[in-house]
């Protein structure tokens, strides 16, 4: 009847609770701990998603993730600090892209990525496409960084015919969300 529920243990190790077709698996510790200080390398949350990248959040008013887990095939879950999966979007961007830096958290609760098709901004609190900044015909599209204040910024790189390259740094304003509450 405890709000939370108090589970008393027959002794420190771990145990399984069942219930119906669900289970959860409990670290259970020495009765001093209620103290509130917890022995160092105690696991307080975990999450199951398959990451194959963990990409650290910029928690915002705007947004709810702490972290960002990836997935292989590039799904991305916000990932709150109680362990929680705020949202999940499928990105079609293959986790070893995103390794590399074509992932980024945008200061503004959510993340920015590059795709084949451009710049993909990922609202923070529900994960959809906020706006897709295209790729300009002809030039290779890079995504740089993410200032504090969510400018995004992007570099081009093209070659012409007679062999010089030209390069440009782009500054891209990302639009503002606005929520309703």
């Amino acid at each position: 009847t405890d709000n939370p529920p108090i589970v008393t243990a027959q002794a420190v190790g771990h145990a399984t609770i069942f219930s119906g077709t669900a289970s959860v698996d409990v670290l259970v510790l020495p009765a001093d701990v209620s103290t509130g200080s917890l022995p160092a390398g105690t696991v307080i949350w975990s999450n199951p998603v398959a990451a194959e990248a963990i990409i650290p959040a910029v928690p915002s008013p705007d947004g709810v993730a702490d972290v960002f887990g990836i997935e292989g095939d590039g799904t991305v879950h916000a990932i709150r600090s109680d362990g929680t999966t705020a949202w999940t979007a499928a990105t079609g961007i293959p986790a070893v892209w995103m390794l590399e830096g074509d992932a980024l958290a945008d200061f503004q609760g959510g993340m920015v990525a590059l795709r084949s098709d451009g710049i993909v901004s990922y609202d923070g609190i529900t994960g959809q496409v906020k706006f897709v900044y295209p790729k300009p015909a002809d030039v290779d599209l890079s995504l740089e960084g993410v200032h504090t204040d969510g400018t995004i910024f992007a570099s081009t790189w093209s070659r012409s015919n007679d062999g010089v390259d030209t390069v440009s740094v782009i500054g891209i304003d990302a639009p503002q969300w606005s929520h309703q509450s």
